[in-house]
C-alpha cells in the first residue's frame, strides 16, 4: 500500500533521516521534492477526464491513481494506469466509479487516506468548491478504495459500495476552496481556502475518523500568503489569462505518503512544506516553505505525490492534458 502504518509514519517524520515505509520506500527531504527534475510530458489519453481538478496516486498500487472532473460532471471517478514509454509518463483510463445517490456540485480535490478500517485505504472527495462563496455547508464523501484490474481498451464501469457523506460548515462563513490534505498518520481533513478577496489563504480543519452522516464545524488552524513566498516563476506572456492574473492562487495539493511533507499548487507555482516531527499536520503551515518545481499549465488545478512520495504529478483542466512529472533522482 502507499500509506504507511501509524506506527511507522510517527517514526519517520524526522525530514533529516531517510527511513523505511512499506516494502522498503524511503522517505525524502523537503529540499529533494524542491530539487526535483522535470521527466519529458506525458499524455492523459482519457476522453472523459476533460476538467481534471483533482488526483491522487492509489493506496492498493503504485502504478495507478485517481481523478475527477470540475463541476458539471456526475459524480464519478476514474482510475488511471501510469505507464512510462521513453522517458515520459502516460495515463491510459482503466475504470470509472460511481458514487450512488451523490450530486457533484463542484467538486475540487481529492486525497487517499485511512477510514473506518485501519486495513483499508480511503478515497475522499471534496466538493468544496464555491466560487460565490455562498453555500452554507460543503462535503467530503469517503468511499473504500477498490483494488483496479487494468482494462485499457474496454475499461470497466462500476459503483462504490457505501459512501460516507461528511457534512463540514465553517466557523465565519463560507469559503471557496480547491485543497483537500487527507493526514495519512491520523486521517485528519485540512481545506485551504482560494480567497478573492484577500491574499491570504486560510486553512481549516476537521478531525480524522468522522461519522458517516456527521455535520462538523472546521477549526481554523493556520493562514498562508503564498504571494508572499517569492516565487521565483517568470509567468510566460503567451500563459492563459487565469495563470497571469491569479498565479498564486491554490488550486490543490497532497500529503507525502509518510505524512512527513505537504505539497500545495497554485495556478502558477508548487511549494513543499515540512511537517515538525511528531506535530500535527497543519503545523507544516508554520514552518519553512521552499518551492518545487512548475510546469506553466493552460488552468492548473491538480497534484498528487507519487506512491513511493519520490516526486510528485501535475495535470490540468482541458482535454488530453499533459501528464506533468518530477522526480527525484
Amino acid at each position: 500500500m502507499r500509506r504507511v502504518t501509524t506506527a511507522a509514519a510517527l517514526a519517520c517524520l524526522s525530514l533529516a533521516i531517510a527511513c523505511g515505509g512499506d516494502g522498503g520506500k524511503s522517505a525524502v527531504t523537503a529540499a529533494d521534492i524542491c530539487a526535483a527534475t522535470a521527466d519529458p510530458a506525458g499524455l492523459v489519453s482519457s476522453g472523459d477526464l476533460v476538467e481534471t481538478s483533482g488526483i491522487t496516486s492509489s493506496g492498493l498500487a503504485d502504478d495507478i491513481f485517481w481523478a475527477h472532473n470540475d463541476s458539471g460532471d456526475t459524480a464519478r471517478v476514474f482510475a488511471l494506469g501510469r505507464e512510462v514509454v521513453d522517458g515520459r509518463h502516460h495515463a491510459r483510463q482503466h475504470a470509472s466509479y460511481t458514487l450512488p445517490g451523490v450530486e457533484a456540485i463542484d467538486w475540487e480535490d481529492m486525497a487517499v487516506g485511512p477510514g473506518p478500517d485501519e486495513d483499508a485505504s480511503y478515497l475522499y472527495l471534496a466538493d468544496i468548491g464555491d466560487n460565490a462563496a455562498e453555500r452554507p455547508e460543503v462535503t467530503v464523501y469517503r468511499v473504500r478504495e477498490p483494488e483496479v484490474v487494468k482494462q485499457p481498451d474496454t475499461p470497466t464501469t462500476a459503483e462504490f459500495g457505501q459512501v460516507d457523506q461528511l457534512t463540514l460548515t465553517y466557523p465565519d462563513h463560507p469559503h471557496d476552496a480547491e485543497t483537500l490534505l487527507v493526514d495519512p498518520i491520523d486521517g485528519d481533513l485540512l481545506i485551504v481556502t482560494k480567497e478573492y478577496q484577500s491574499p491570504t489563504s486560510l486553512v481549516f480543519r476537521a478531525p480524522g475518523s468522522l461519522e458517516p452522516g456527521s455535520t462538523t464545524t472546521l477549526e481554523q488552524v493556520a493562514d498562508i500568503d503564498f504571494s508572499a513566498l517569492g516565487s521565483s516563476v517568470t509567468i510566460p506572456p503567451d500563459a492563459s489569462a487565469i495563470v497571469q492574473g491569479a498565479p498564486n492562487l491554490p488550486t490543490g495539493g497532497d500529503v507525502s505518503p509518510d505524512g512527513s511533507l505537504l505539497i500545495i499548487r497554485t495556478y502558477g507555482t508548487v511549494w513543499v512544506s515540512l511537517r515538525p516531527e511528531g506535530r500535527p499536520l497543519w503545523e507544516a503551515f508554520h514552518t519553512t516553505t521552499c518551492e518545487a518545481p512548475s510546469a506553466i499549465e493552460t488552468q492548473g488545478e491538480a497534484i498528487a505525490f507519487d506512491a513511493d512520495g519520490r516526486g510528485y504529478f501535475t495535470i490540468s483542466e482541458g482535454s488530453f492534458p499533459a501528464f506533468n512529472h518530477f522526480s527525484v533522482r
